[in-house]
């Protein structure tokens, strides 16, 4: 086979030299499209410098430390990319011919393992089995003409991870140092019917602001807690832990340009972090109604280190109170949604207990509430005062954020002269009326009518 163009080798030498000499990289860490901005700015804090926003990830320049950094420290991230080559893919033969052109004797060992994750849009190929098998042949073929020998295929925990991304028939081809999705942290055993993912957790948690609460002492409630990926998402965070220090595996141990040193040194960096940062913990709790959900959150919790410092239970949201009731927190919760969990079982009377109780028994607390959108899943009585929209897996949902009002104990003057404690249930109805009618207003005014009527049936829970 030729050989790549001039342009193709300067590509990829200079990317080899770079990491040689320890100066910068190109680096891509991908992520689910609502997570590109809480990523953006995490990079930025862990060094990464040249910073490119798209729909999937952000490139950015940094040398292999950053790079090893994102792995390791990544709240937000799925994959961090070492891009080898890039070149023009007008057909298979193309493409077998400049991944051959890349020396792979830098990267994989000759009996070693290998796995190819292939990815193609508006391109001429678009068969995703048919290029990775392609890119399998031509790095396989060049090592045992090199070698005598050659690496064997293995579609789980490989040696080396490389991944295959075209676009408008343009291939660029780069080393997986994650090796498989970072929102795996290691710590749950059990998932769960409905698990929330690590990252997706993260997002939650960063658009609450509970890493700023966190550090001032705040404490920390989920009142629908599952299986504790929240609560265990938000005790990393609180703690300053590395969210990937337990997991068994990543792909850069495997590559043959990784630094065992400068990785040893980083682990051990976060493992004295770690140390530091649970002896700080705030105060924290989880609540489910479901004691099987209960029974996977401690063993969840056990298996993060954290079963002695946050108190779970069983108990549903009508009985739901805070045990630090001195002290104004986050509580932040991924209800059931009706699809897989809880269908049928009256959501529409979850969410009618949960408001009451929030305005009841957590006056001046924050409320962060991943759900589908609509009115119909929002607690009663409260109005968000920020939304933005955070995909659950398949699932279109928004995570909104709410400031649930400080307690009103001024009396009330009613008819009678007599001075009464304002009803719960009645400030309650008073807000969403007041909510339905900015709503029904802005629609009146579109229109031009400026008479209209609010009805009892617009608000079942009453």
């Amino acid at each position: 086979m030729n050989q790549r163009t001039v342009s193709e080798e300067s590509k990829t030498s200079t990317q080899q030299s770079a990491r040689t000499a320890g100066e910068s990289l190109n680096v891509f860490a991908t992520v689910p499209r609502d997570l590109v901005a809480p990523l953006r700015r995490e990079l930025e804090r862990l060094g990464a410098g040249d910073l490119r926003a798209g729909t999937a990830g952000v490139r950015f320049r940094a040398p292999l430390e950053v790079a090893y950094r994102v792995c390791l420290w990544s709240r937000f991230a799925s994959r961090v990319l070492l891009p080898l080559a890039s070149f023009a893919t007008p057909d298979a033969e193309a493409l077998y011919r400049g991944v051959r052109g890349i020396d792979w004797r830098a990267h994989v060992a000759a009996d070693g393992s290998l796995a190819v994750d292939f990815v193609a849009s508006r391109s001429r190929i678009e068969h995703a089995r048919f290029g990775a098998q392609t890119v399998k042949d031509a790095i396989v073929d060049q090592l045992r003409e090199r070698s005598g020998t050659r690496p064997s295929v293995a579609t789980r925990r490989p040696d080396v991870r490389i991944n295959a991304h075209l676009d408008r028939d343009v291939a660029t081809i780069a080393i997986d140092l994650a090796g498989e999705s970072l929102h795996r942290r290691g710590l749950r055993r059990d998932g769960g019917p409905a698990p929330l993912k690590e990252n997706v957790a993260a997002a939650v948690l960063d658009f609450a602001g509970w890493p700023r609460m966190a550090a001032a002492g705040r404490p920390f409630i989920d009142p629908m807690c599952g299986s504790a990926t929240l609560l265990i998402e938000a005790a990393l965070m609180a703690a300053d832990v590395a969210p990937g220090l337990e997991r068994e595996y990543f792909g850069l141990e495997g590559w043959l340009g990784h630094d065992r040193t400068l990785w040893q040194a980083l682990l051990e960096e976060a493992r004295s972090r770690r140390r530091d940062g649970f002896a700080r913990l705030p105060p924290m709790a989880g609540y489910d109604a479901d004691p099987r959900a209960i029974a996977a959150a401690r063993a969840n919790l056990t298996s993060a280190g954290l079963e002695d410092r946050i108190e779970v239970a069983s108990r549903p949201i009508a009985a739901l109170a805070s045990p630090w009731p001195e002290q104004c927190g986050l509580l932040a919760c991924n209800p059931p949604y009706g699809k897989r969990l809880s269908a049928g079982r009256g959501l529409d009377q979850l969410y009618a207990d949960m408001g009451r109780v929030l305005v009841q028994r957590f006056a001046g607390w924050r409320l962060a509430l991943l759900s589908p959108p609509g009115a119909h899943n929002q607690p009663a009585a409260l109005s968000a005062s920020g939304s933005r929209r955070l995909d659950n897996g398949p699932i279109a949902c928004r995570v909104r954020r709410y400031e649930i009002p400080a307690a009103r104990d001024e009396p009330h003057a009613y008819g009678d002269g007599a001075a009464r404690a304002i009803d719960v249930n009645a400030d309650m109805f008073a807000n969403r009326l007041r909510k339905n009618l900015r709503g029904i207003g802005r629609w009146a005014r579109r229109q031009s009518i400026d008479c209209y009527r609010l009805y009892d049936a617009d608000m079942p829970e009453y």
